[in-house]
């Protein structure tokens, strides 16, 4: 259910309120509000910003995929039977010291929700029906965030995380009977069967930037009408945690494992279009601000020179022309990095960024 209000204060002032109500069969129910203020103190000159509230319930996905097991993108150490990577008397090194283990991933029906404030204030700028100029900073704080530790957070912290490795033991006939490890018995050695990385609710996440907006219109001429528009993002903060009230991660413009990859600092795309007649074309450039690399792989290459390497910034150019002149039928056509550029190369997981 949702209400809202538009409320003029004065005469170059009007506030906006709103109100979001949810009910979810197993959350029970939710209310979040948001409130917008926008004020325009000369005709080429609006201000505005808005405060919100937010919430999002797991995902059945996310409460009820079936939980199925896969190795690890990386190679460890049992904790227990190959501290160290040295294999302990009741250890079988072959299966437990360096190897890809088994990880169980899925869906946790004990998920609870994700919670979210956010404010944004900028401004808009039209000094005529050709130009307008838009700044605004957002700013976003999100709790209880739904997302799997990860492999790396888990062996990096045997200890702190131990209920998540679940030995032979431990483990359910059913998949005991699957994995390797654990159909060699030997007095005094309990294998690892797998580590649980099904879905938790982790730490927060605060993040906040800037947006930038220029565009362009030059109206109807005698060679039709042209266009074009600038849009950037920029991103100031951005800091997470993989565990609640845990320690906190900074990832902009640097590769993070806890995070997956990098948080790009700055990204914008400009855009320029031709409209004659029944045709318009389009020419795009996408810009992509680089960042610090990481190497992942064990010693001695997890030291400078090896981990510091960068990915640098690149940009592409993109062409689309489309043709609408007919009632039956269009036509369209684009093509993606018209230049052929390299897109930069990081030998982290053998991936293009």
């Amino acid at each position: 259910m949702v209400a809202e209000l538009s409320l003029p204060i004065a005469k170059n002032l009007e506030a906006g309120l709103s109100l979001r109500h949810d009910r979810y069969s197993d959350f029970g129910g939710t209310t979040n509000p948001k409130v917008s203020l926008s004020y325009r103190p000369t005709k080429d000159l609006l201000g505005r910003g808005s405060y919100n509230t937010g919430f999002s319930a797991p995902t059945l996905t996310q409460l009820y995929s079936p939980n199925s097991t896969t190795f690890t993108a990386n190679r460890y150490n049992d904790p227990l039977l190959c501290p160290n990577g040295v294999a302990a008397s009741n250890a079988v090194a072959a299966q437990d010291c360096g190897i890809q283990f088994q990880r169980l991933t899925g869906g946790n029906v004990g998920l609870t929700p994700e919670e979210s404030k956010a404010f944004t204030v900028g401004f808009v700028f039209q000094p005529n029906r050709a130009w307008s100029f838009g700044l605004d900073y957002w700013n976003y704080n999100v709790t209880n965030n739904i997302s799997p530790l990860g492999e790396q957070t888990i062996f990096g912290a045997s200890t702190k995380y131990a209920s998540l490795f679940v030995r032979c033991s431990q483990a359910p006939v059913e998949r005991r009977n699957l994995i390797g490890a654990c159909q060699n018995p030997i007095a005094g050695r309990d294998a690892l069967a797998y580590i649980l990385e099904t879905n938790q609710n982790l730490g927060d996440t605060m993040t906040d930037g800037v947006d930038v907006t220029v565009t362009w219109n030059s109206g109807a001429t005698s060679y039709g009408r042209f266009n074009a528009a600038l849009r950037g993002s920029y991103v100031s903060h951005f800091r997470f945690q993989v565990e609640p009230r845990g320690t906190w991660f900074y990832p902009v413009g640097n590769y993070n494992p806890q995070f997956g990859g990098p948080v790009i600092r700055y990204q914008q795309a400009i855009n320029v279009g031709w409209e004659v007649k029944d045709w318009s074309f389009g020419l795009g450039h996408r810009y992509i601000s680089g960042y610090r690399d990481q190497n992942a792989n064990g010693a001695p290459f997890n030291v400078a020179p090896f981990n510091t390497r960068s990915v640098e910034s690149y940009g592409l150019v993109d062409l689309s022309v489309a043709y609408t002149g007919s009632k039956r039928w269009s036509m369209s056509l684009c093509v993606q990095n018209l230049l052929n550029t390299a897109i930069k190369f990081t030998p982290l997981d053998g991936a293009c960024r």
